[in-house]
This record gives structure tokens, sequence and C-alpha cells, in this order.
């Protein structure tokens, strides 16, 4: 069975087995028959009139990921186990939710919700890496979350120390 993903942070993108196959959805039917992508012919149903994606097929969202591995770091009494979450959520977040779609009032909200989440999980890995006096990777982290977040000060101090 093929590894379906779907990256909704910082673009959209579907990927099958690690590797892009649609990044835009006009034609979506009719790029999969293009492309013989086989597992994918049953993903898309209509239902009342509108399209959706097909809830019984397996596939991961980074967005569900991102939020079930904050949940989990919260519930964590394990301190290194909690960091190990955050850590993966560092790695998912790959930018703000939907960027194209961002005037969309429920878009907006939920990529507001998101970046908080992803800004608790990068502060709480800094503060593991300086206990650890990991200095080298404070700065590449900070680094990586000034491209996605160029106006919050905190991580230019955080550089800085």
């Amino acid at each position: 069975m093929a590894d379906i993903e779907i990256r909704m942070l910082g673009k959209f993108e579907i990927l099958m087995d690690g590797k892009p196959v649609l990044a835009i959805m006009h034609r979506f039917r009719n790029m999969i028959d293009a492309e013989g992508l086989k597992e994918l012919e049953t993903c898309i149903i209509t239902s009342r009139g509108y399209y959706q994606w097909n809830p019984t097929m397996e596939c991961r969202v980074d967005v569900f990921e991102m939020e079930a591995l904050m949940e989990e770091a919260r519930r964590q009494l394990n301190p290194a186990a909690a960091v190990a979450r955050y850590e993966r959520v560092l790695e998912l977040y790959a930018g703000r939710l939907l960027p194209m779609s961002c005037n969309e009032p429920w878009v907006e909200t939920r990529s507001l919700t998101l970046h908080v989440q992803y800004r608790i999980a990068l502060f709480q890995v800094l503060e593991a890496c300086k206990r650890k006096g990991e200095n080298e990777r404070i700065v590449k982290l900070c680094r990586r979350a000034i491209e996605l977040d160029p106006y919050e000060e905190r991580l230019y101090l955080e550089m800085i120390q």
C-alpha cells in the first residue's frame, strides 16, 4: 500500500511514497488518470454536489500529526520525551496553514493556532538546548524560525545570547 501524505503547512502538496504527485487541484481526477496513480483513484469523492477527501483512505496530514504531537508532549511526564515530540513539531511546521487560502476566516484562525503551537514547541526545544549547552543548534533553530517568522524579536535575542 502506498504511503500518502498531505501537507498543508507552508504550502499545499500531496505526496505518495515521499514524492510530490499533485501540487495543483485543478482537474485533480484527470491528472490522477493521466499520471497512472491508481492508489489515488478513490481519494476524492463527490457528495451532495461537492468534492471531499475520501475519509476511508489512509493518509497522514501534517496538521493533524502536529496537533497530536503537541497534545502528547503536553501530557508527557518525561521531559526528554516531550522535547522529542516538540522537535518533530519543528520538523513538520513549514509555515502558515494553506497560505494561498489565508483570507478564508477558518484558515486564518486555524493558522494562528498552529503557529502559536509551533512557537511553544520551538521555545521548549530552545530551552532544552540551553540546558545541554547546544549553542550551535540554538542558532540553527533560530535562523530557521526567523525565516518563518521574521518579526519575532525573541528569536533574535535567543540567537545573540
